[in-house]
């Protein structure tokens, strides 16, 4: 049996004799090991580096513009930036010094006020499309990923399929992902790395990854995953069933992304 594959590493396609194999030689598959090694490494002190100020701050009540945004691992202008906003209190002792109480922060996480909410008079398009769609009606290139498990076919965008392994369609994502692009995707920390390649990122619910506001998104995923591991009587919900409304909210926020992309970049912006 022959597969033809694309190679995860450098992306060259392949002739497999399995459906397992990920990668064109030996030297692509050390290569990937060691990244993935490398990444894991990564995470795990971005997640040391996220709990060192919440254990220093345990049993603390009271926090300096400095240590909140230690603790809520956002920079100090974000925090000014919510307090300007009425987002998130504080209060004033002095002259030249602000505390924000504990009960605050937590308030304000529970409000998620990254949170871009669109109000319905906003929506003035009837008909709606998918991605793909929408993508074809302006002309834009459209590349869509899946690994092996699953089969996608358009007409009109290019597909590609990637091994089944860890995280290999985001990898691989990242990887051809340039300047200007417009990701969809519903992992944060995708969207993150594509917003640091200065592409444009959406979640499917339509709403827009920003870079205002990714780090107080990949804060509470943290601290959901936290909460889900600490035992095994925290149960978190899933997301709801979609619904057609749910469609129709993304296809309009999707459509509104490509034409502010369209507008900054000048030019015909890749869609991922």
């Amino acid at each position: 049996m022959e597969v033809r594959k694309i190679c995860q590493w450098c992306g060259k396609p392949f002739i497999a004799q399995k459906t397992t194999p990920c990668y064109c030689s030996h030297q692509c598959s050390n290569l990937g090991y060691k990244e993935r090694i490398r990444e894991r490494k990564r995470q795990l002190k971005r997640s040391q580096e996220l709990l060192q100020p919440r254990q220093a701050a345990e049993g603390q009540d009271f926090f300096s513009f400095a240590q909140a945004a230690k603790l809520m691992g956002v920079t100090r202008q974000y925090i000014y930036k919510l307090v300007k906003e009425s987002k998130l209190r504080a209060s004033r002792i002095s002259g030249k010094k602000s505390l924000i109480r504990r009960a605050d922060i937590e308030l304000m996480m529970k409000t998620k006020p990254y949170e871009r909410i669109m109000p319905k008079e906003d929506f003035g398009i009837t008909e709606y499309y998918t991605a793909e769609e929408i993508a074809e009606k302006y002309n834009i290139p459209t590349t869509l990923l899946c690994d092996t498990n699953h089969i996608l076919y358009s007409d009109y965008s290019e597909v590609i399929v990637v091994g089944a392994g860890a995280d290999a369609v985001d990898y691989k994502l990242i990887s051809i992902c340039h300047k200007g692009d417009v990701v969809v995707s519903q992992d944060y920390g995708v969207a993150a790395m594509a917003l640091g390649k200065g592409a444009y990122a959406i979640h499917q619910s339509g709403k827009w990854y920003t870079n205002e506001n990714i780090d107080q998104m990949l804060m509470e995923r943290h601290l959901n995953k936290k909460v889900r591991r600490s035992s095994h009587k925290n149960h978190i919900r899933g997301p709801r069933k979609r619904t057609e409304d749910d469609d129709v909210r993304f296809a309009q926020s999707f459509e509104k992304l490509i034409l502010m992309a369209k507008s900054k970049e000048g030019a015909q912006s890749g869609t991922i």
